[in-house]
């Protein structure tokens, strides 16, 4: 069946199909502009070489903190992100405690005495938003929600008094009538104001009635913790204070340092509705924050209330319209709320927001962990970013890099980066590297980021966890610097010399947002959605190599 968009939600141009234009392209320049390139070509700026996430998992000292800086630097690396690793076995003690505030002075001082870049990574392991878990620590009431339904029939005119179940919250409770499985939306009535207590007195017009009643629930996600309401302003600022500010005022004393920008990490606006197999439940629900209600009523115009069951029943398309609206307001949250807090807090500072989100080569994620529109986020992050952590043969669609890369040229952003590498195994070869790096490169990525460096192997967990350890651990760490140096220059040509697209891919978020409760639906239209990157960046007009390229074993 297909679906008129509603008016007002125009789906979003997504990428750029061709990393080089079929034909010459002339792009103004200064006059000198060969020579600038062919010196920095020769010897990149750090801001072109690999920034390394230094994975701190143990106590630390001066004098190992200073030699591991001192060797990203001799071995062609640009930056260091600190990071707390604190899972299996990892950091002695927690992100946020004075055992890590001692980590970011060693790190950040000795980054400024190499004269290389220091970043902060602004959580404890993945994913970030919690602070660690300090923030819903401090704030209990701000753990993420979901909104669930149950349903009553009653028939009027006889007066009902009925206890609702649980301890939930109570959002609303909405009358109306049925046909067969569908609403008739024209009886639509907010009888919310019915409820006091857990007692719901209400005597109905006669005929046969639904009462829907919602609560508001939460549970354990990630890691099986708590996470917090990302939509939610208050979250927003708690994290700007805890984790941002914090570093930014610590760094700030330190002689010579400054913070470059930070790395959000995988951030959910919820998992409801996810089916993430044994990491977590999958809960037939909507997302849910108590920012959503106004919110909404000032984006739309209308009031989200009395609809609510528009978003579980088809009534035509009406329903349709009220569940893309529903979900534009969701993610629009999430931007305003999470990503743009922290951009305008870096923003103001001169530092640079960065991050990734969560499983982006899914659109049935990009939906349900991300409100359905990635490329609204990616606006909200001076560099945005992806993550290719496995081997080459465990194919990334090219579309994932693409939505990072072309909403940094449509934003008039120069880099767009990806985290690489992590699950590749401590087998990983420099040609393996250079094989998925190429390919990143070819699909607008020119930062990179391999996960991980790590600080110590001590233990056998710590071997275990995030392999490859690309650090000087490794007997090949010697000859690291020629794959830096190739890095580099790629990043460097990569980078601000002229983007021409010749076609652009619609992302589908309207699709998603209507069908929301058709996951099979979904997850089938991914598959010739993808497909369809991946031909256009092999085609011959796209300019790329050919699968059986020699360079790229």
């Amino acid at each position: 069946m297909r679906y008129a968009i509603p008016r007002g939600l125009a789906a979003c141009v997504l990428f750029a199909a061709s990393a080089v234009a079929a034909g010459p392209t002339v792009i103004p320049s200064p006059p000198n502009l060969a020579d600038e390139l062919a010196a920095m070509f020769k010897n990149p700026p750090i801001e072109y070489r690999i920034q390394f996430l230094l994975r701190t998992n143990d106590e630390v000292t001066r004098e190992d903190i200073d030699y591991q800086v001192r060797s990203i630097r001799e071995q062609g690396g640009g930056g260091v992100f600190s990071y707390c690793e604190h899972l299996d076995d990892g950091s002695p003690e927690r992100f946020l405690t004075d055992w890590w505030w001692k980590v970011v002075d060693l790190t950040a001082s000795a980054c400024a005495r190499e004269g290389i870049q220091y970043w902060a990574y602004d959580e404890e392991d993945w994913p970030s938003g919690t602070a660690g878990g300090l923030l819903l620590k401090q704030h209990p009431d701000l753990t993420w929600k979901y909104l669930k339904q149950s349903k009553h029939l009653f028939v009027g005119p006889d007066p009902i008094d009925y206890s609702i179940e649980g301890d939930d919250p109570i959002v609303a409770a909405v009358a109306y009538k049925a046909k067969v499985t569908d609403i008739r939306s024209e009886t639509l009535t907010d009888v919310t104001d019915r409820i006091e207590g857990r007692r719901f007195r209400w005597t109905p017009p006669s005929s046969t009635w639904v009462v829907a009643f919602y609560t508001v629930a939460t549970g354990n996600v990630w890691n099986n913790a708590p996470y917090p309401d990302l939509m939610s302003r208050k979250v927003g600022d708690a994290i700007v204070d805890l984790v941002y500010r914090a570093h930014d005022e610590r760094v700030r004393k330190l002689p010579g340092a400054r913070i470059v920008g930070f790395f959000s990490d995988e951030p959910s606006i919820s998992i409801a509705n996810y089916p993430a197999g044994s990491l977590t439940p999958w809960v037939p629900a909507m997302p849910y924050s108590p920012d959503l209600p106004e919110a909404f009523q000032k984006q739309h115009g209308y009031e989200l209330r009395r609809n609510l069951p528009l978003l579980f029943h088809y009534a035509g398309p009406e329903a349709l319209r009220f569940r893309c609206h529903y979900w534009q307001t969701c993610n629009r949250l999430y931007c305003d709320h999470y990503f743009g807090k922290l951009y305008r807090f870096c923003d103001e500072r001169g530092q640079i927001a960065s991050g990734h989100i969560h499983v982006e080569e899914s659109l049935m994620a990009l939906l349900t962990l991300q409100g359905g529109n990635p490329l609204a986020i990616f606006r909200n992050m001076h560099i945005p970013g992806i993550d290719w952590i496995y081997p080459f043969q465990n194919a990334l669609p090219a579309n994932v890099p693409r939505y990072a890369s072309s909403m940094a040229h449509l934003m008039g952003r120069p880099r767009a980066w990806c985290e690489s590498f992590a699950a590749s195994g401590y087998g990983l070869t420099f040609q393996q590297m250079c094989r998925l790096v190429n390919w990143e490169h070819v699909n607008g990525i020119n930062m990179q980021i391999p996960i991980c460096y790590k600080y110590s192997l001590r233990g056998p967990k710590r071997t275990q966890f995030y392999t490859p350890g690309i650090s000087y651990q490794q007997p090949y760490w010697d000859h690291f610097r020629a794959f830096a140096d190739y890095e580099a220059r790629l990043c460097l040509l990569a980078s601000g010399l002229g983007h021409v697209a010749q076609v652009a891919l619609a992302f589908p978020n309207v699709d998603l947002w209507a069908h929301c409760w058709h996951h099979d639906l979904l997850n089938t239209r991914s598959v010739p959605y993808y497909q369809l990157g991946d031909e256009l960046l092999s085609s011959p007009s796209a300019g790329s190599h050919p699968r059986s390229c020699p360079v790229c074993p």
